[in-house]
């Protein structure tokens, strides 16, 4: 390898790799539609005494609050991990940025991780900038298409 070459996009590959996961699990999340606080599930299950409820749905009511407390924590974990690993793909392609590697791939890791941290909190105003970065990108990189 000469010294000529840059780097290959080690780090930039990593954060964009983790960027789409995390879009993915965004994505997954934001199509669940079962936004009910978990705060919420705990006080219905809490309120309701075994006393208030007829003998004979029992055990359907029971099914029920905890179908819909496992999807509130299953929701709740989406949330986490996703905006995890979108901040670990926005910071693996800064190190790749930083450690001189081809820029476009870090800078694309860098947009995604961010998009999709935006994606969860700020969702129109993030598919408005994503959108909006990558026809700035696809203008950048036309004179290699054409």
């Amino acid at each position: 390898m000469s010294s000529a070459e840059a780097p290959r996009p080690q780090y930039g590959l990593v954060g964009f790799i983790l960027g789409l996961v995390a879009m993915i699990l965004v994505s997954i999340q934001l199509s669940d539609g079962s936004d009910q606080p978990i705060e919420q599930v705990t006080q219905t299950t809490e309120q309701t005494s075994p006393e208030d409820q007829p003998k004979s749905g029992n055990g359907a009511a029971d099914t029920l609050n905890a179908s819909k407390s496992s999807t509130s924590i299953v929701s709740h974990i989406l949330m986490v991990g996703s905006t995890v690993l979108a901040g670990m793909g926005a910071v693996a392609g800064g190190v790749g940025v930083y450690r001189d590697e081809p820029r476009k791939l870090p800078m694309v890791a860098i947009g995604i991780g961010v998009g999709a941290i935006l994606l969860q909190y700020i969702f129109w105003q993030a598919v408005a900038i994503a959108v909006i970065g990558l026809i700035i990108y696809f203008i950048l990189s036309i004179h290699g298409v054409l």
